[in-house]
């Protein structure tokens, strides 16, 4: 039986882990979310490592640039026959044979024409000037 299992009715013996035990458990979990946002993400593992200031990739596909958006790859893919994305012209793309890319300075650019909204008060006092 282990020392660090939680009292049942057949365990007698409990022993707390001591401050140093629970501050690695904690280091080691943050550790394995690192990671598996690290296989999640769009950048290539140096930007991670050097805190995102690396420069994005120069295409992306579809799956990547879902991601960047923030909507689902249907919803991209939608948009190329549609037109439309969040009811604003969708970003344009490239077609390789089959593949559709995404140059990531136009989605960047796409995504700025955007306004910036500091919380909704702000914005819903703006709308009715």
């Amino acid at each position: 039986m282990s020392c660090h299992t939680a009292p049942s009715k057949k365990a007698t013996r409990y022993c707390a882990r001591s401050p140093a035990v629970r501050q690695n458990e904690r280091e080691n979990r943050l550790n394995c979310r690192r990671i598996v946002l690290a296989k999640k993400s769009i950048l290539p593992p140096e930007a991670l490592e050097t805190g995102g200031n690396m420069n994005l990739p120069q295409h992306m596909t579809c799956k990547q640039a879902a991601e960047f958006l923030c909507c689902a790859e249907y919803t991209l893919r939608l948009s190329r026959t549609t037109g439309l994305l969040f009811n604003k012209r969708a970003p344009e793309y490239r077609k390789l044979g089959r593949k559709v890319i995404y140059d990531t300075r136009t989605l960047i650019d796409w995504v700025k024409q955007f306004e910036l909204i500091r919380n909704t008060a702000c914005y819903s006092m703006e709308a009715n000037k």
